[in-house]
């Protein structure tokens, strides 16, 4: 009895340390109204158990990165991570209309097949017990791993916001951009694993889709301002604005 107390007020006080830290208490706060929000999502879908280990998993993640000696670099990076797993299972998850010329919306229908010859996806599959093999049971799969990989990167886009790491020029920050090529580039990619036509625009729309791609290689530079970085590369390569051009993208 007197260790389930102990235990109890060691976990208060521990909450009570995050939400006074000018980092982990927002993105403790952002995670409360997700989860608690029982009308949609994982505050509809997942236990109180599994919610609690998701917390707690994620703020141990993010407070390993504070740790860093470059914080807010290290923050970038991880936030970047998530941005590009979230990314490859939102466009699997996007109805029509998409969100951007270059995302379809339509490869829903295609799960099943991509499960056999995407290597990640059959790679994700298989570590599941049992192995989903109905198209529904695929679904709510890729739906949860989407939901979950989605808290993990909008908890980060928190956290690099608390951190500095933005624009509050909406035509200038990386976040939105940097997102929506990274569900460009997956798109191209299980188009070409399907054998269905690219739906990027312009000419050389396969190299236009790998450019969509090099978000990382420019955070890896260690530039401040990533979107002009990234926009000056692609009027290199192209000899044209890039198509997030003065965009405010939601």
């Amino acid at each position: 009895m007197f260790k389930k107390l102990a235990d109890a007020w060691r976990a208060r006080v521990l909450v009570k340390q995050v939400e006074k830290h000018p980092v982990s208490g927002l993105v403790l706060s952002h995670l409360r109204n997700v989860l608690n929000d029982r009308s949609q999502g994982l505050g509809q879908h997942w236990s109180e158990e599994g919610k609690q280990k998701l917390v707690g998993d994620l703020l141990a993640d993010i407070d390993q990165q504070l740790l860093q000696p470059d914080p807010t670099l290290a923050v970038r990076m991880r936030t970047i991570e998530f941005m590009l797993l979230a990314s490859s299972f939102d466009v699997l998850v996007m109805q029509h209309p998409s969100k951007f010329s270059g995302i379809s919306g339509e490869l829903k229908l295609h799960i099943p097949k991509l499960a056999t010859l995407n290597t990640d996806l059959r790679e994700f599959f298989y570590s599941m017990d049992p192995t989903p093999t109905e198209f529904n049971d695929m679904w709510d799969a890729v739906l949860l791993r989407y939901w979950v990989l989605h808290l993990y990167m909008s908890s980060y886009q928190v956290a690099r916001v608390a951190l500095g790491d933005y624009h509050s020029d909406a035509t200038k920050d990386w976040f939105r951009p940097c997102y929506m090529s990274f569900c460009i580039w997956h798109e191209n990619t299980y188009r070409q694993e399907l054998g269905l036509p690219s739906v990027v625009a312009g000419d050389q729309p396969d190299l236009r889709a790998i450019m969509h791609s090099t978000w990382m290689n420019r955070a890896q530079e260690g530039h401040k301002e990533l979107r002009l970085v990234w926009e000056d590369s692609w009027i290199e390569i192209f000899h044209e604005p890039s198509p997030f051009a003065g965009l405010a993208l939601q």
